[in-house]
């Protein structure tokens, strides 16, 4: 039987807090570099969201 690694254990606040932080500083990479702009990103994210098929409900 193969060998499934480490398991992980943690909260998706905890992801989604570790996936916010790396994508901000790829985009400020990016950007102090001159490839993009923050106009750039934000007309992007608007083209993916009327993209994207997956719809999220709100938890309450």
């Amino acid at each position: 039987m193969a060998s499934e690694g480490p398991k992980v254990k943690t909260s998706v606040e905890t992801m989604a807090y570790y996936n916010m932080i790396l994508t901000e500083a790829i985009f400020q990479l990016l950007e102090e570099k001159g490839l993009l702009t923050r106009q750039q990103v934000k007309d992007r994210i608007e083209k993916l969201k009327t993209e994207t098929k997956l719809s999220f409900q709100m938890i309450q």
